[in-house]
């Protein structure tokens, strides 16, 4: 597979995203990460109702993953920032936390673009009254569950960030500089 569109490494490290104070919240995070999308898909396409028309929904979520393409742009510009103009060393736990916030938020993209896709998928195989059937509204399901997680994920992960900021050294003041090339009358 091409290494542009291979997407080992960010699934390793959304995965290396789930650590906790211990094993059973690391193993619980991928409980809640896996299981509980896949559990929901399943049983909405076995119990759940019959769903026609996702088209009218398709347009917010393709809004929304571009929204949230934007905020990964938002977290690249930040890490740059913080290394560069405020020396964080990536040891930090600020700079851990927008690493590991730029992989949720990375993730969240490539699981919206995955629903925007099957939504797509599933507008242009069925008319608009006729219903899509189990699979069809199950994988949705799944994926809006999965993708609602992770942006969660990636707010507690702001949040945590924002409470690392207090580690950050006060900015000393820039002196005034002369302008030699002015010339006083």
């Amino acid at each position: 597979m091409s290494s542009k569109i291979d997407l080992t490494p960010l699934v390793e490290r959304q995965l290396a995203t789930f650590r906790g104070y211990s094993e059973f919240t690391g193993k619980l995070d991928f409980f809640v990460f896996v299981f509980v999308p896949v559990g929901a898909g399943l049983a909405v396409a076995v119990w759940g109702p019959d769903v026609k028309g996702v088209g009218a929904v398709l347009g917010g979520v393709g809004v929304f993953t571009a929204l949230l393409f934007a905020l990964l742009v938002n977290v690249f510009n930040l890490s740059v920032k913080l290394r560069r103009d405020e020396g964080v060393r990536p040891e930090q736990p600020l700079a851990l936390n927008v690493d590991e916030l730029f992989y949720n938020v990375g993730w969240s993209v490539v699981i919206g673009l995955a629903l925007v896709i099957t939504m797509t998928a599933a507008t242009v195989t069925h008319t608009a009254t006729e219903a899509l059937g189990g699979v069809w509204v199950g994988l949705i399901v799944a994926l809006f569950v999965h993708l609602v997680i992770t942006v969660l994920m990636a707010v507690v992960r702001m949040v945590s960030t924002y409470e690392s900021i207090a580690d950050l050294a006060p900015k000393r003041p820039v002196a005034p500089t002369r302008d030699t090339n002015s010339h006083a009358a």
